[in-house]
């Protein structure tokens, strides 16, 4: 299937968004740097993270919608067999190479983690489920293991949005309001699988009505495109520091960043923008995977240094440079994974 310029250029710019607010926010040569906007309502940080979670619904729905003739054993088995490839064998390709590299350098394990904990990295829940106690957690992130649960009740939410598409407009919000009145989880909120709902149902009607069926026209996508700056402009300039309508807001500037993005990728038809976007886009997960470790590697390295503002400069662009290998290295190996596990059943044969 042809790629998508717009997922491309949002897919890009989400990842960008994630480097930079990460690193942002871990003292290195005893300095950090801003990535709020200016009322703090939100960061670079929850910006990508919306943006990727919009890309999945949307994304996922592209991708179902190949197979959707197929029986209804096979949907179920392909679905799984195409989320176990996305995320497994990069996951444990970079937490093999992430784990050897803090073997080494710290001479050994922790022996304060629980060695039954170690099924939680396994499955890729070991991010997420760090807030019960200490885990073997070193790549990925909580944002792993709330996808893997995303993926779990995805294809029920795709169904009500297929069966029921206007309804599905109250009964999703709804829930989502419920949800977020009666949370009392340890997990911070904004973190639990649940509370993605919106933006991976945005993502959804965003495929189903805008990416396969073309249904905007260009005089309404402009308009709306025009709302979506207003929206994202007037929610950064205005505080808002109550919790429930504090969440709402996040979700809604999520949305408005995910359709400004889409719609600027006309900027892609010059060719040296659409190389650097669709390899970026290309390495999102992987790059994803390595570049908290070389955060902490940097940051453990340069303990007992104070930089100066153009040896941070310096710091910050070696990070975004060896980031690079590390994810190319990490996507190769992850692809070799791939390839031997397919190989099996041919070989049965």
């Amino acid at each position: 299937m042809k790629r998508d310029k717009g997922l491309d250029l949002v897919r890009c710019i989400a990842c960008l968004f994630i480097i930079v607010f990460h690193f942002s926010i871990e003292e290195i040569g005893g300095h950090t740097f801003r990535t709020t906007l200016p009322t703090s309502n939100i960061d670079l940080g929850h910006i990508g993270v919306a943006l990727f979670f919009i890309l999945s619904g949307a994304s996922l729905y592209v991708s179902m919608e190949k197979y959707k003739d197929s029986s209804r054993g096979k949907k179920i088995a392909t679905y799984i067999y195409k989320r176990f490839k996305g995320i497994f064998p990069a996951f444990w390709s970079a937490y093999l190479l992430i784990f050897l590299f803090t073997f080494i350098m710290k001479g050994g394990f922790d022996s304060t983690i629980p060695k039954e904990s170690i099924w939680m990295s396994l499955v890729g829940m070991d991010g997420l489920l760090l807030y019960l106690g200490p885990n073997f957690y070193m790549t990925g992130e909580w944002y792993i293991g709330a996808m893997i649960i995303v993926y779990l009740y995805y294809p029920f939410l795709k169904m009500l949005i297929d069966k029921l598409p206007k309804l599905s407009l109250i009964i999703i919000p709804v829930l989502y309001i419920v949800f977020m009145v009666v949370y009392d989880f340890d997990l911070m909120f904004y973190r639990h699988p649940l509370a993605q709902i919106l933006w991976i149902s945005f993502g959804i009607y965003f495929a189903k009505y805008v990416i396969l069926c073309k249904g905007l026209g260009s005089k309404l996508r402009w308009i709306l495109f025009g709302v979506s700056v207003a929206v994202f402009v007037v929610f950064s300039l205005v505080p808002i520091e109550q919790f429930y309508f504090h969440a709402t807001i996040i979700n809604a500037m999520g949305i408005a960043m995910f359709f400004i993005l889409y719609n600027l990728a006309f900027v892609m038809k010059n060719k040296a923008v659409d190389k650097v976007v669709t390899t970026i886009s290309v390495y999102s997960y992987p790059i994803f995977l390595v570049h908290h470790a070389i955060i902490y590697a940097l940051r453990d390295g340069f303990t007992d240094f104070t930089f100066n503002r153009a040896e941070y400069i310096t710091c910050f662009v070696l990070y975004l440079v060896l980031i690079v290998p590390c994810a190319m290295v990490v996507k190769w190996i992850a692809k070799k994974f791939v390839e031997i596990i397919e190989m099996i059943p041919k070989r049965a044969c």
